[in-house]
């Protein structure tokens, strides 16, 4: 029962978090929604024995939570005076003749409220797939891969029909491309990459050279095979009309990655030397004549005019964009209001503190600073960065200790971990040159992907007799 209510939570934030600001009528939904998910989470989760790896994941996301309380935390003046960068806030105060009052770390407390409020996804559903067993994150996998393929239809659907189209759910600049449930094509290219490493691992689960050779499991492994090849024909083929450079270069090297840590690991632990070369060419030739025969495919849909475009995109200079300019300016800004930050959710106002007019653009804005780590050293200043390099440090060994584990015989579920570990590593490195994990839908694949490096609890797991059986 409560996997279907991890998945309606999951489809949730996929369908309604695709906004980039929050404060949308979505995003209020879907935190609504976030709240009895989360309560339901943290009681089954007091339910289950806590392991060393659970209990130290449980502690980060109350730090996630405590950092912007503390920023909404009201401090007396003679705290927050000496803060770096508020002197225009005492320099009002001293205009309007009023005595200096108690105000918190944040420049804008209602937008740190929207920001610490957008984490509700993303932690009810870590916490809630943290308590499952394999069995039903392997089918939390399959509504990831699933909502990705119909992300992909849709946005073809929206490039056909233009910008009339009827399937377009946020507003955007270039109304004529793909967008998916997502404001703009390059979060849509995001969560396409996301659901080919995801439909990737499947494939590889079913090219697995030591699969059973029973009738119906081959009858299984054959449907898997090529549901999953579809699937991955579908989401590079879209990926490709997304235009998307980062989306583009991010999906084939994690395929790169996923085909090279599938070819290094044995087909299932105990074998020798010599079985272990076979059978990792028994899995490789398939696994990357499969992928090399998709990729053309997918070129030959997509067509010329597609591809031509993106050639276009791929040839223009990647730093002759805003990019640049923003991620100055915010380092300039960060600069300023380290060690505290300013506040979650005030990049906006912050960042216009310290444009210049030499930095503004006609036809654009800085909504965000397309690098989050820079965004985030802004809005949160010391505690962020920590924070950032906890998680790269918990990544670093849960990693190593999934990939270098060679007790465990290969299954579908080791092709998952690896996946998610491609997927963290791909949407951290998208982040320095776009904002994907602003949104609530690719917040919540991350934090799903983080929930699978966790070995599922003792009492979520079958018992002894029923796995015999």
């Amino acid at each position: 029962m409560f996997f279907y209510v991890t998945a309606a939570g999951f489809l949730a934030s996929l369908l309604l978090g695709g906004a980039t600001q929050h404060g949308s009528v979505s995003d209020a939904i879907l935190q609504i929604v976030s709240v009895p998910f989360m309560l339901v989470a943290i009681w089954r989760l007091g339910g289950v024995p806590k392991s060393t790896p659970l209990r130290w994941s449980i502690a980060f996301c109350a730090a996630i939570v405590a950092l912007p309380l503390l920023q909404l935390a009201p401090l007396p003046p003679i705290l927050w005076t000496h803060l770096p960068g508020r002197n225009a806030l005492a320099s009002a105060y001293a205009l309007l003749g009023d005595p200096l009052a108690w105000a918190p770390i944040s420049l804008a407390r209602d937008a740190t409220w929207l920001s610490a409020l957008s984490l509700l996804p993303p932690l009810a559903l870590f916490l809630a797939v943290v308590t499952l067993n394999w069995r039903d994150r392997r089918r939390l996998s399959l509504v990831l891969a699933a909502f990705a393929v119909v992300s992909g239809l849709i946005g073809l659907m929206q490039k056909a029909q233009g910008s009339d189209s009827v399937f377009r759910f946020y507003a955007s600049v270039d109304a004529t491309q793909p967008l998916g449930f997502f404001p703009n094509q390059n979060l849509l290219a995001a969560l396409l990459y996301c659901g080919a490493m995801t439909t990737t691992a499947w494939m590889l689960a079913s090219l697995n050279p030591r699969r059973s050779n029973r009738r119906s499991q081959n009858r299984q492994t054959m449907a898997i095979a090529v549901g999953s090849g579809l699937a991955l024909l579908t989401l590079i083929s879209v990926e490709i009309v997304t235009r998307s450079r980062a989306g583009v270069f991010l999906m084939f090297v994690g395929l790169c990655v996923l085909l090279a840590v599938a070819f290094f690991r044995s087909s299932e632990g105990g074998l020798g030397e010599d079985d272990i070369d076979e059978a990792q060419w028994r899995l490789g030739r398939p696994a990357i004549g499969g992928i090399i025969a998709l990729v053309g495919a997918a070129l030959l849909f997509v067509g010329w005019s597609s591809l031509g475009a993106l050639l276009d995109r791929l040839a223009r200079d990647p730093l002759g964009d805003e990019r640049p300019v923003f991620a100055r300016v915010t380092f300039l800004a960060a600069e300023a209001f380290l060690p505290a930050g300013s506040g979650l959710g005030t990049f906006i106002p912050t960042y216009q503190m310290f444009e210049k007019p030499k930095d503004l653009f006609v036809i654009s804005y800085a909504n965000h600073a397309h690098n989050d780590l820079l965004e985030l050293a802004l809005e949160t200043g010391i505690g962020g960065l920590l924070l950032v390099c906890v998680f790269l440090a918990w990544l670093i060994i849960r990693a190593r200790r999934a990939l270098m584990d060679e007790r465990r015989p290969v299954t579908a579920d080791t092709y998952l971990v690896d996946a998610s570990i491609v997927t963290i590593l791909l949407l951290l490195i998208h982040s320095l040159v776009d904002y994907p994990l602003r949104t609530s839908a690719l917040a919540s694949v991350f934090a799903f992907s983080c929930a699978l490096l966790i070995e599922p609890p003792a009492a979520a797991l079958p018992r002894r007799a029923d796995r015999r059986r």
